[in-house]
């Protein structure tokens, strides 16, 4: 499994890392931390959030691919996406955040290597 450290840019000291949520059962070499994005401050603690993908994850008894939204500020999960199509594919491999002027509201496309792309609303 890979590793997420949220690290001080002042000190260069590892603050905290940021795991796999609890619950969740992960084979070796989900991509866990591969791929990051950072997503504007939805919990209120003034940091941005982050999305961090996760091949392989099995959370309902099938394995399939998920995203999760985590707070580097807590490390703690916010929020999960899963992969639409139930597969273990490459959901998340892929991910573009799409902001509005008009509404002032951030979402995300996710895509991968299945037959299917999804926008989450943020």
């Amino acid at each position: 499994m890979g590793r997420v450290g949220v690290f001080s840019s002042a000190s260069g000291y590892l603050i905290r890392e940021i795991l796999p949520p609890t619950g969740v059962n992960y084979r070796l070499g989900n991509s866990w931390g591969g791929r990051m994005i950072p997503l504007p401050d939805s919990d209120g603690d003034g940091f941005n959030e982050v999305l961090i993908p996760a091949r392989e994850c099995n959370s309902v008894g099938l394995l399939v691919s998920a995203v999760f939204v985590c707070s580097p500020a807590t490390g703690q999960t916010l929020d999960s996406l899963s992969s639409p199509t139930n597969e273990v594919s490459g959901f998340g491999e892929s991910m573009q955040l799409l902001t509005s002027s008009s509404t002032n509201h951030t979402r995300v496309i996710i895509g991968g290597t299945g037959p299917y792309a999804t926008e989450g609303a943020g």
